[in-house]
């Protein structure tokens, strides 16, 4: 089974080369998806007695902490995506005067 942070690093690392931090966090929410998915997979493992109890509850702990890290950032880039005023051509730059 791949591990956890594996998977997720990886799409972190093609989400960071992302022009925009729209990109980033549409690769931070498949990020999330994935983690799900291996969820499920740990899940079955265990009801399937592929993984001791203790093998399942320590993968679903590695879980749970990336699953908050990732959800941490993703609610702070979609507030600070919120927070930024949308730029108009009526509105003079900082460079004119």
């Amino acid at each position: 089974m791949t591990d956890v942070y594996e998977v997720t690093r990886t799409f972190l690392a093609d989400g960071q080369g992302r022009a925009s931090s729209g990109e980033f966090l549409q690769f931070l929410c498949h990020a999330r998806g994935s983690l799900f998915e291996i969820e499920t997979q740990i899940i079955l493992a265990g009801k399937l007695d592929y993984l001791s109890d203790e093998q399942r509850d320590g993968l679903m702990e590695r879980i749970s902490e990336v699953g908050r890290i990732l959800n941490g950032v993703i609610s702070s880039l979609q507030k600070r995506k919120q927070q930024q005023p949308l730029a108009t051509s009526n509105q003079p730059s900082a460079t004119s005067h």
